[in-house]
């Protein structure tokens, strides 16, 4: 797998290094939805990289996905925010789900994290009314 740049030209950027290598450039305006890195970054115009020691490349583009997302739900309506939700979470594994809880808790996205450990709870009323049948 190839090192990878994903980049917006609309507003300032923010490069973010996962701890496998990955650098991905993104709009602050995504970045400052992180509210860990908001709080390095308020004070800082001259961050070239941030480097992101427990967030792996795979999962920090999911992320970034979800938070451009965010950014553009105020939009778009309540059926759209469910499909998107669906997709997003659709054939994800419970490992990449635990992961992804890791991260967003680690970079402090309160609406990842719940919307995560929901799914997370769902699988696992579903597991076990699996069970009673």
């Amino acid at each position: 797998m190839s090192k990878e740049k994903a980049s917006s030209s609309s507003s300032k950027m923010i490069s973010l290094k996962s701890c496998d290598g990955f650098i991905f450039e993104v709009e602050a305006s995504i970045v400052m939805k992180m509210q860990m890195l908001m709080n390095l970054i308020d004070g800082f115009d001259d961050i070239v990289t941030i480097p992101l020691p427990n967030v792996l490349g795979e999962h920090l583009a999911m992320i970034i996905e979800y938070c451009k997302y965010q950014e553009e739900a105020a939009i778009v309506t309540k059926e759209a925010k469910e499909k998107f939700e669906v997709d997003f979470v659709n054939g994800m594994s419970n490992v990449t789900l635990k992961h992804l809880i890791r991260a967003a808790d680690y970079l402090d996205i309160n609406s990842l994290f719940n919307f995560l450990t929901q799914v997370l709870a769902d699988r696992i009323q579903d597991m076990g009314d699996d069970d009673e049948d």
